[in-house]
C-alpha cells in the first residue's frame, strides 16, 4: 500500500494518518510512506518515519480531505487505472456533505470513514462504497507534571483544547467560557483552560472578554505531542461544546487519559461518549444564518444546551466526593478506551479490509496481484 497523509503536520488528521502507519505496521502489509506538507500548519512533529519519493504499490490510501484530494492526485501524478486502487480516509463535520466536494468521490474506488457519523453522510453523498475503518492513537507522554502548566494542587481544571484554523464557531469555545460561568463563580477553586492554535489575536481577546471575572484562561500557542497530552493529563477534567466533529480526538484522548468528558451528544463523538467518563450534554439542531468558512448557509449543526452543560461540569467537579471508588472506576474506563482504540484492536477491521481489495485488484487483472 502506498499511504499518503500528513505524517508531520500537528494536527488531528495527521495523528490520524500516523496511526494507519502504525496499523499497516501491525499487519504486516508491505507499504511506503509519502508525506503531504501542509505548509500552512506547523509541521514539527517529527516520528521516527521514513518517507518515500516513490509510490510502488497497487493500492493507495490517501488520508487527506475530500477538498484536498484532487491537488493530492495531481501533486504526485496519480491516475486511476484497473491496476490501481484508490482509498480516501475522509472527515467531514456536517450532516450534508457540499456539492462542490462531491468530485472528489471520481477520484476514488472506495472511501474510508472513522466514525458512524462520517460513515453516514459519505454513503447518502456518493455511490461508490464506504466503509468504517475507526483509527488507531497512540499516547506518547512527555515529561511535564501539573505543576509545570501553573495549576495548584487545590484548583479542580478544565480543560479544552481545539484549533481555531478549524472555524472558531463550530469548535464553540464561547459555549464552554458560557457554561463555565454559570457553573462556578470568580471565588472558586475552579479554572477553566482553553488551550488553541491558530488564533487571532482578536479572537483571544474576545474570549477573554467573554470570561470577564472568571477564572478562565486562553492559551495559544502549540505543544509537542508529549507535552499536549501531558496538560491533558495534568487536567482534572475535559469539556468540549462543539457544535458539530467528524470525530473528536481529542475528547477521546481525554477519555483514554482516564477525564471525564462534558461533551456535545452530537455527531462523531457519539462512537465513545459512553460509559462513566462521558457527561453528554443535550443540544437542538439549527440551521448555518451564514456561511463559516466550508460549511455553508442552510446546512445544520448542534446548539449545545449551556446550561446542561453547566449541570454536567458540576456532577464532575463533585465526583470525588459523590462517587466512592471514582479513581479507580476512571482508570478502569481508560483502560478501555485505549483497548477499544490501540493499534491491537483496530487492526484486524484494516487487514480484512485490505483483504477484500486485494481480492479485488486481483479479479480485476485476472490474476495474482501484488499490492
Amino acid at each position: 500500500m502506498n499511504l499518503f497523509g500528513y505524517f508531520d503536520t500537528e494536527s488531528g488528521i495527521g495523528e490520524v494518518a500516523r496511526g494507519l502507519a502504525a496499523m499497516l505496521e501491525a499487519a504486516k502489509v508491505p507499504y511506503v510512506l509519502v508525506n503531504v506538507e501542509q505548509t500552512w500548519l506547523r509541521r514539527e512533529c517529527r516520528p521516527d518515519l521514513r518517507f518515500s519519493g516513490e509510490h510502488p504499490y497497487s493500492v493507495n490510501l490517501l488520508a487527506v480531505n475530500a477538498d484536498q484530494a484532487p491537488h493530492v492526485v495531481d501533486r504526485f501524478g496519480l491516475s486511476r487505472s484497473p491496476e490501481q486502487y484508490f482509498v480516501g480516509y475522509w472527515f467531514w463535520e456536517l450532516s450534508s456533505f457540499p456539492d462542490g466536494y462531491a468530485g472528489a468521490f471520481s477520484l476514488f474506488d472506495e472511501i474510508w470513514a472513522a466514525t458512524d457519523f462520517c460513515l453516514d453522510v459519505f454513503s447518502r453523498a456518493g455511490t461508490i462504497p464506504v466503509v468504517k475503518i475507526p483509527p488507531a492513537l497512540e499516547l506518547p507522554s512527555g515529561r511535564r507534571d501539573r505543576s509545570s502548566f501553573g495549576f495548584a494542587e487545590s484548583d479542580f481544571v478544565f480543560l479544552y483544547v481545539f484549533d481555531s484554523a478549524s472555524v472558531v464557531t463550530r469548535k464553540n469555545p464561547a459555549g464552554t467560557i458560557s457554561a463555565f460561568r454559570q457553573a462556578f463563580g470568580p471565588g472558586d477553586p475552579v479554572r477553566l483552560v482553553l488551550k488553541t492554535t491558530n488564533a487571532p489575536r482578536r479572537t483571544v481577546q474576545a474570549l477573554e472578554r467573554l470570561a470577564g471575572p472568571c477564572r478562565v484562561q486562553v492559551w495559544n500557542g502549540y505543544l509537542p505531542r508529549g507535552e499536549l497530552l501531558d496538560l491533558v493529563n495534568a487536567s482534572d477534567a475535559y469539556v468540549s461544546l462543539h457544535r458539530s466533529e467528524g470525530m473528536g480526538l481529542t475528547i477521546l484522548e481525554a477519555m483514554m487519559l482516564g477525564k471525564p468528558v462534558a461533551s456535545t451528544d452530537y455527531s462523531g463523538v457519539r462512537d465513545f461518549l459512553r460509559g462513566p467518563l462521558a457527561f453528554p450534554v443535550a443540544h437542538e439542531i439549527v440551521p448555518l444564518r451564514r456561511n463559516h468558512g466550508p460549511y455553508p448557509k442552510g446546512s445544520v449543526w448542534a446548539e449545545p444546551d449551556t446550561s446542561e452543560a453547566a449541570r454536567q461540569m458540576r456532577r464532575i467537579h463533585d465526583l470525588r466526593r459523590a462517587v466512592p471508588g471514582w479513581p479507580e472506576i476512571a482508570g478502569h474506563a481508560s483502560i478501555e478506551a485505549r483497548r477499544r482504540y490501540g493499534v491491537a484492536e483496530t487492526t484486524p477491521n484494516l487487514a480484512r479490509r485490505i483483504a477484500i481489495i486485494r481480492a479485488t485488484l486481483e479479479a480485476r487483472q485476472g490474476g495474482t496481484t501484488g499490492s
